[in-house]
């Protein structure tokens, strides 16, 4: 068993995870009370932490937790002065917090680049929803992730349970310089204990195994615990690495896993085209060159769900993204490595 890491808990479903919790509202509620639980806690401690939103305003309930109202602004459907703003406050010795769904903050990358960017100002972007937000097609970003490698500087972090969440939340506050931070926004269960010692910049190796290793962040993580289970079952023993933080990789842990198990897979939920495996794979080509499968969104625009319930299982299903598609890579992978 790996220290803070609980066992199996990948097995457990969401419902009796929330269940033990006492959780009893809508699931994608339970995120939002991490989210302002932390925020509003060292906010409380912190005056320089101010909250601006477009069109969100049950994302902002931050007045009615004690935050003065001149620290929280709702600019409506204003995207790209959202940046601005936020910007601005920065300037002046502020830590704005911006919480939108991840797909809104493309529109608005030239600000965020001229605006955020270029000075690195001390910015918050908190991308709700990972890729994939009700609404329809329009509403998913598959590459958030692409666009915000690009901009010199950001700070890219990406947890994968609500643990990880809070530290991760905690620490881009105290970090000074643009953060982004793609939030899954639907609950899972708990995977690190309390006590995890999180560290940015630093991946989790979550699972042991010494015959491939998959390398994936968010709920893909989950996905790939799920594909380790399958393959074990065929006598295939998959390490799995949580990488936490996209943007800067850990490169160390990256090269280790290449030389001891000889083979990688890269799992994400965004397109496979400036993502996380593009990123592991640079590594790689330089320091220890192994066979490479990459899971992800291959060079398509993302179908509508708009409306239908599971919406994110039918995309998932759709683009190749399950459990059973990682094991598949993962297969393939061992495959090419023997040869």
């Amino acid at each position: 068993m790996i220290k803070y890491v609980i066992k199996n808990a990948w097995r457990e479903s969401v419902t009796d995870f929330l269940k033990r919790k006492g959780f009893t509202g809508p699931p994608r509620y339970y995120i939002r009370q991490i989210i302002l639980d932390t925020l509003t806690k060292m906010a409380k401690k912190d005056d320089r932490i101010c909250f601006i939103g477009a069109d969100f305003p049950g994302e902002l309930p931050y007045t009615t937790e004690g935050i003065p109202l001149n620290r929280v602004i709702n600019l409506g459907i204003a995207e790209s002065n959202v940046i601005t703003v936020a910007s601005g406050w920065a300037n002046e010795g502020y830590i704005p917090v911006i919480m939108s769904m991840g797909w809104l903050y493309g529109r608005a990358y030239n600000q965020i680049f001229q605006s955020i960017g270029i000075d690195n100002h001390n910015v918050k972007l908190l991308g709700y929803a990972r890729a994939w937000a009700g609404g329809g097609a329009s509403h998913h970003d598959i590459n958030d992730i692409g666009f915000m490698r690009s901009i010199p500087q950001m700070l890219i972090l990406a947890p994968a349970d609500d643990v990880e969440l809070e530290k991760a939340l905690t620490a881009s506050l105290k970090y000074h310089g643009s953060v982004y931070l793609r939030i899954i926004g639907v609950p899972t269960v708990n995977l690190f204990e309390k006590n995890y010692p999180y560290q940015l910049g630093k991946a989790v190796t979550v699972r042991e195994g010494d015959d491939a290793s998959i390398i994936s962040y968010g709920l893909m993580l989950w996905r790939s615990l799920e594909a380790s289970d399958i393959l074990a079952k065929e006598g295939i023993d998959v390490r799995v690495i949580n990488m936490n933080t996209i943007k800067p990789l850990d490169e160390k842990i990256i090269i280790k896993a290449a030389e001891e198990t000889g083979t990688i897979v890269t799992a994400e939920d965004h397109t496979i085209m400036t993502g996380v495996g593009e990123a592991v794979t640079r590594v790689l080509a330089k320091h220890c060159p192994v066979p490479v499968e990459m899971v992800g969104v291959r060079d398509l625009y993302s179908q509508s769900t708009m409306d239908k319930l599971g919406g994110w299982e039918i995309l998932e299903k759709a683009y190749h993204l399950t459990a059973e598609d990682v094991a598949e890579a993962v297969r393939t992978a061992v495959k090419r490595k023997s040869k």
